[in-house]
């Protein structure tokens, strides 16, 4: 399909809804948040207007059960079908990994990193709290995953179209840049903020529009999960990151990927940042003390050897 210009480069003002907490896991921290509720007051001042958006809430597209058909989805055991006799042993291991079955991460074969996956969430609690469908084991299975993402997304286009919006503005990611360790810990608890849109096939960008300030670190946070390790990476990520960049998350209905540029143009006219100035950044890497120094180049003499 031809880039629609005339839509890109249209000038009336847009209808666009926003939220911080309806599809953010964990909660978004306070600069996130600040980033885009100062984008919506900057949006609303242009001439835009800026929607309340409330799906998740009014129980129109529930978090809960996006994440429950998403997981199905990425959770296919291929080996499922087959009688315990017949797997090969690194089949087995492969197919119940995938499946998240807790009890093969134990044992000398898996990385001791991998130790924390094997503590369970209580149950009923917010990091429990989503319908699991069936592993997508059969190509029955499979379609049946597929046939209620269609009825979600139609719940979620049914709302959009409901509030008459033209985009979305909501938070990129819940806190700033994670130091290096960190990662491992918001993988297993998968930080939501982007994958919705992946899931549903909405296209979207990210737009940087401020940095982490003074006043957001003074603020409590709170990243309201059970996921103990998703507290510790949220809390360290919010640590010490003062003047990291916060990005906003802009989102359009599918195939109107003209109206999302659109939009993100608006973001960035009526949120100015200065992005030369990443050229000219010397960060000081956010590293753990025991991943050692900074990477040393390989001599001709070693590269013999890789």
């Amino acid at each position: 399909m031809p880039l629609n210009r005339a839509i890109l480069e249209d000038t009336r003002p847009l209808r666009i809804g926003w939220y911080v907490e309806e599809y953010t896991y964990p909660r978004a921290c306070p600069a996130a948040a600040r980033a885009v509720e100062s984008a919506r007051d900057a949006l609303e001042a242009a001439g835009h207007t800026l929607v309340p958006f409330r799906a998740a809430s009014e129980g129109a597209c529930k978090w809960g059960d996006l994440r429950g058909c998403d997981v199905a989805l990425r959770t296919r055991d291929n080996t499922s079908g087959l009688p315990a006799k017949d797997r090969p042993e690194e089949e087995e291991k492969v197919g119940k990994i995938g499946n998240f079955d807790r009890s093969m991460l134990k044992g000398e074969s898996i990385h001791p990193d991998l130790a924390a996956w094997d503590t369970p969430y209580p149950e009923g609690t917010k990091s429990d709290r989503f319908p699991r469908l069936p592993t997508t084991s059969t190509p029955g299975l499979y379609q049946a995953a597929l046939a209620r993402r269609d009825v979600l997304r139609d719940e979620f286009a049914t709302y959009w179209r409901g509030l008459k919006l033209d985009a979305l503005i909501c938070p990129v990611w819940p806190f700033p840049a994670s130091p290096v360790e960190e990662t491992r810990n918001w993988h297993v608890g998968w930080p939501e903020a982007t994958r919705i849109f992946n899931l549903l096939d909405y296209p979207a960008g990210v737009v940087t529009v401020t940095k982490v300030t003074a006043e957001d670190l003074a603020k409590p946070y709170n990243p309201d999960t059970d996921d103990a390790l998703m507290v510790q990476s949220a809390q360290a990520s919010v640590a010490n990151s003062l003047g990291l960049p916060i990005g906003v998350q802009v989102v359009a209905l599918p195939w109107r990927e003209e109206l999302c540029l659109r939009a993100m143009l608006e973001v960035q006219k009526c949120m100015p940042f200065d992005h030369t100035q990443h050229a000219r950044l010397v960060p000081v890497p956010r590293r753990s003390p025991d991943l050692g120094g900074r990477p040393e180049a390989i001599t001709a003499g070693h590269s013999s050897k890789l």
